[in-house]
């Protein structure tokens, strides 16, 4: 990519058309990759500080990062995001992976994320794709974590109803915590095991209430 981008420099090309050639020579070849690879931060940074390099001939960028982003009906460039790009890319495989048409592909995916109550249910916890399981591949923590970014951008002020499993702010060992014979049990939020007064209920209540 950065070969046949620096084969260029030499033309007397504007803004647009370094943008237009990113896009075109530059992302195109790395997207069809980068929807079925891993792609660590550190890879996502350099690959967007070559294509700034490009754009600015190896020289110190003139317009804040930010703004070049923005499309030209706000003063930007339209400049690709690679992160974005990547982002979108492994967004796109929840609905691939939530489709209810059984598909055998997803017979290993979906063993991963069973053993901590299936993606489904994950994507409604207050979770951190760090302290998941470690079995979790790489490529479906990156998921995850995009998942949860985006949510984070998204979600309104409304509190949650706070779930128990695979919560962030309970963990053993900076791991969180699933247990299948809870949730089986219906043992799914905070309120599930408080008793009237909002304190935890005594081991023997809790034992009487959901008959374990």
């Amino acid at each position: 990519m950065e070969t046949k981008l620096n084969l260029w420099l030499s033309r007397n090309l504007t803004l647009f058309g370094r943008t237009l050639l990113v896009k075109s020579l530059g992302l195109s070849q790395l997207i069809y990759s980068s929807s079925m690879l891993s792609v660590p931060e550190s890879g996502i940074q350099q690959t967007q500080t070559k294509l700034f390099s490009f754009l600015w001939k190896h020289k110190k960028d003139k317009i804040k990062r930010q703004v070049l982003f923005q499309p030209l009906s706000k003063n930007g460039l339209n400049f690709p995001c690679f992160r974005t790009a990547v982002k979108a890319l492994r967004l796109s495989w929840i609905g691939r992976l939530l489709d209810p048409t059984k598909e055998t592909w997803r017979a290993i995916l979906n063993h991963y994320f069973d053993k901590i109550g299936g993606l489904s249910f994950i994507l409604n916890c207050n979770y951190s794709a760090k302290k998941l399981s470690s079995s979790i591949p790489t490529f479906y923590r990156e998921m995850l974590t995009f998942f949860q970014e985006l949510r984070n951008d998204c979600e309104d002020s409304m509190q949650r109803d706070f779930i128990l499993w695979n919560s962030k702010e309970i963990t053993i060992e900076n791991k969180s915590l699933f247990w299948r014979s809870w949730l089986d049990k219906k043992v799914v939020f905070i309120q599930d095991i408080l008793d009237g007064n909002g304190k935890f209920l005594p081991f023997n209540k809790f034992k009487e209430k959901y008959n374990t």
